[in-house]
């Protein structure tokens, strides 16, 4: 049985973003459900766009906790993991 659930734009995104909602963890399949809503609905950019400010916001509360050198360290490593994963995949 099927049923249709009407949800503002802006609780769909929240979903596809953040993943979170109040105090509690929404399960992985939510996001990749909002995500893939968005992406039917024509608003995978606006997805983007806030993954996008909130890695920059996490990225800035970072580096004020561990600087901005680590975070650089941080991440060059994560890209050469990436890198590597793709490769031997």
């Amino acid at each position: 049985m099927l049923h249709k659930v009407d949800i503002p734009e802006t609780y769909l995104l929240i979903i596809a973003v953040h993943g979170k909602m109040g105090d509690g963890e929404l399960p992985d399949f939510m996001r990749m459900w909002a995500q893939k809503e968005c992406r039917n609905l024509g608003i995978s950019e606006k997805v983007s766009k806030l993954q996008n400010e909130k890695m920059i916001e996490l990225k800035n509360r970072l580096s004020k906790v561990i600087g901005s050198e680590n975070v650089n360290k941080i991440e060059v490593e994560c890209k050469k993991a990436g890198k590597y994963l793709k490769n031997t995949s």
